[in-house]
């Protein structure tokens, strides 16, 4: 069959518009579904990813407030426990009258009660947040800047009801200490200061006193608070073995036989070693390093007694953390900061005084858990002061310390002591 040139023409048209059809409908129309298709999966997968890292960065924030607040926590217990022992209270007082030259003839305790039900109390902020973070976890919505203290709480609910003489907390209890004594007045001056200086809550209620041949004899009432825990508590039991001042009472010439108490020793336990009779010497400033698996922070740092002072870190990694001393003729101050947060957080310097001779720095470590535990602290530090700073590093890591002490300048002494 010969074909014309022109049918020719038109049989290669028609052959090539039936191949771009079938090529359209078969091959490019579901390869181009199909790339709309993953497309749209992509942009959903991408939009996932953002909510998911938000949701991360969220739980980050959330955690990171959960470690300071548990901080804070324990710091506060340190201040108003949750509950106080008469025996406790006994060996406190002792060791500050024996230490300002003071007498004490006779020690009475009560207790006192607010009067509120403690059943009634408002939940701890604490639940609160622990809750809502949970809510979190599940792909609830939450929003962290609700939160507010217990204590915020409290004072928004109780600042109509509180009268003049409305001084006690709602849920603190107290113990009170009737204390007879016999002074001179510049000792009992140093002991109130003492008092007031205490890392435990010590409430001076009042006071008397008289003249008397020897210097003053009077009287004071002393208020110790505890938050008591509502439920189930930890019971807690306090070793006081040993024996305490004359076995024969009636025989004022008989020997005395020094007792050592169960806390007495744990205070001794490292002073055997030279050197480290030191520790017992109360800190200016603290640090606890801890690994990241930790429910605390990585990093604390912050200055003793605590005071709201303290700053965090929670890095997989070595923080770097700078400690700056300087002095202004007789007047001490301090700065510290992280990576993220620093006190004061306005570029200035706090004030601050010294009990001791030298200012001191407790570091607070333990050892590393396994090899993925690189968790630590770079801490660079300033001592632009006359006075000689001292540094104890506890319960370091021998073979991979978590901390790197690099000075500055000033007169820094470091000493590593290890249970």
């Amino acid at each position: 069959m010969n074909l014309t040139k022109r049918e020719k023409v038109l049989l290669f048209i028609l052959l090539l518009t039936i191949a771009f059809y079938g090529y359209y409908n078969y091959l490019y129309l579901p390869k181009y579904s199909k790339y709309l298709s993953i497309k749209g999966e992509l942009e959903d997968r991408k939009l996932l990813e953002l909510k998911l890292q938000r949701s991360l960065r969220d739980s980050e924030d959330i955690r990171t407030v959960l470690n300071s607040l548990k901080i804070k926590v324990r710091e506060l217990d340190k201040i108003i426990p949750s509950k106080v022992y008469q025996e406790e209270v006994i060996l406190l007082l002792k060791d500050i009258f024996e230490r300002n030259n003071i007498n004490f003839t006779s020690i009475s305790f009560s207790m006192l009660k607010n009067g509120e039900n403690l059943e009634k109390n408002i939940e701890p902020s604490l639940d609160i947040m622990i809750k809502e973070y949970e809510k979190l976890l599940k792909g609830e919505k939450t929003d962290i800047l609700k939160y507010k203290t217990l204590k915020e709480d409290k004072e928004d609910k109780e600042n109509q009801k509180k009268s003049d003489e409305g001084i006690y907390n709602q849920g603190l209890e107290y113990l009170n200490v009737n204390v007879n004594f016999s002074s001179d007045y510049s000792n009992l001056k140093s002991a109130l200061l003492e008092f007031e200086r205490s890392k435990r809550k010590i409430i001076v209620k009042n006071i008397s006193i008289a003249n008397n041949k020897e210097g003053v004899i009077g009287s004071m009432s002393l208020q110790f608070p505890y938050y008591p825990v509502l439920g189930e508590a930890k019971k807690e039991e306090l070793d006081f073995k040993g024996q305490y001042g004359n076995p024969q009472p009636f025989m004022s010439h008989f020997p005395i036989e020094q007792g050592e108490s169960q806390v007495q020793k744990n205070k001794k336990k490292n002073s055997d070693d030279e050197g480290e009779e030191k520790v017992s010497i109360n800190s200016d400033f603290y640090m606890i390093i801890k690994p990241i698996s930790s429910d605390m922070p990585t990093v604390t740092i912050g200055k003793s007694p605590y005071r709201y002072t303290a700053i965090y870190a929670d890095n997989p990694n070595f923080e770097n953390t700078k400690l700056h001393l300087k002095q202004e003729k007789t007047k001490l101050y301090y700065r510290y900061e992280n990576s993220l947060y620093s006190y004061p957080d306005d570029n200035s310097f706090e004030e601050f005084t010294i009990d001791g001779e030298k200012i001191v720095l407790k570091i607070y470590s333990q050892p590393r858990l396994n090899y993925k535990d690189n968790s630590g602290v770079i801490l660079n530090i300033a001592n632009d002061t006359d006075i000689g700073l001292d540094v104890y590093i506890y319960d370091d890591d021998r073979d991979n310390p978590r901390i790197k002490i690099n000075p500055e300048n000033g007169n820094i002494n470091i000493l590593k002591i290890s249970s």
